[in-house]
């Protein structure tokens, strides 16, 4: 058994207390001798209070002790204390004149209906607790077997489309925890050039274009005849990376977008990886040598916001 709603139903009597002991010297102040209860205004104030008290008193202390059977008793002693601050308040208020009562009175009356109210509600959760916790087994389970049916995510964020000569594939960025962003490469092939940038999902805007020259980075002669296929695939629940093949130069690289490592603003593509498949020019023979990575390049800055 918690001690706080003990301690706060002995501070209740104690005040209880102290409100006859303030009847009796109002006895003497105002010349009003027991068992009078009337004959001066001053002194039927000060009676009032204690009688209020006594009314309230049991009302209080079933409430807090039927409260702390189903919640913490902590939390049950605070509203306690709550209630005989409103008890004092309504009695300094009371001596002073009536008018000035409601305040104090209006205070503890909420205490008692938050005691009350909390003890009829963890009485009725006792009740049905074995009902409560199967419904929400059932709850659980359907929300969980609805959230599994939508299938793999990184199915939603491997879209890519093609026109002409472009290429459009999104995929997730991991910008902002705290704000999902979408994040679209863009592939043109008359440049030569992959284009990247991140849409923030929260606000719709766009955080500016990123570049990278495949031609250089997959050492592309000039005026060759080229053919990139790219798709994306998720790293994680938060970030995807990009797989981009040109089938003429036999090259695959492994790309992903973020912020600047230098502290600018604006967008970044950074290359993860990059090998052979096979040798350059040997799609017909079907020559596939063993793959070896190249040497690694520093992360494509961005043109812009």
């Amino acid at each position: 058994m918690s001690a706080w709603p003990v301690l706060v139903t002995l501070g209740a009597l104690l005040f209880y207390f102290w409100t006859g002991l303030q009847v009796g010297a109002a006895r003497t102040k105002f010349k009003v001798p027991a068992p009078a209860t009337t004959g001066n205004p001053d002194f039927e104030r000060v009676f009032r209070v204690q009688m209020n008290t006594l009314e309230w008193l049991p009302i209080f202390l079933v409430s807090l002790w039927t409260f702390n059977l189903y919640w913490d008793g902590r939390l049950g002693a605070i509203i306690g204390l709550i209630w005989i601050v409103g008890r004092y308040l309504y009695a300094h208020g009371y001596a002073i004149a009536a008018e000035q009562r409601s305040m104090g009175f209006l205070i503890q009356a909420l205490a008692v209906m938050f005691l009350f109210l909390g003890a009829l509600i963890g009485a009725v959760m006792s009740m049905f607790k074995k009902l409560f916790m199967v419904g929400t087994g059932v709850v659980i389970g359907v929300a969980g077997t609805l959230w599994m049916a939508r299938g793999p995510v990184s199915a939603v964020w491997a879209a890519n489309d093609r026109f002409e000569d472009y290429i459009m594939t999104t995929g997730a960025v991991l910008v902002n925890r705290r704000s999902p962003s979408d994040g679209v490469w863009l592939l043109d092939y008359r440049t030569g050039r992959l284009l990247g940038t991140v849409i923030d999902q929260s606000t719709g805007t766009i955080t500016g274009w990123a570049e990278l020259d495949l031609v250089q980075e997959f050492g592309i002669p000039p005026r060759n005849n080229v053919h990139f296929m790219m798709t994306t695939g998720s790293v994680n629940g938060f970030q995807s990376a990009l797989y981009l093949a040109e089938t003429v130069s036999g090259k695959f690289g492994v790309y992903t977008m973020g912020l600047r490592s230098d502290g600018q603003a604006g967008i970044a593509i950074r290359r993860q990886d990059i090998t052979t498949f096979r040798a350059a020019g040997n799609a017909a023979a079907g020559q596939l040598p063993a793959a070896a990575p190249l040497a690694p390049l520093p992360p494509v800055a961005p043109v812009g916001n």
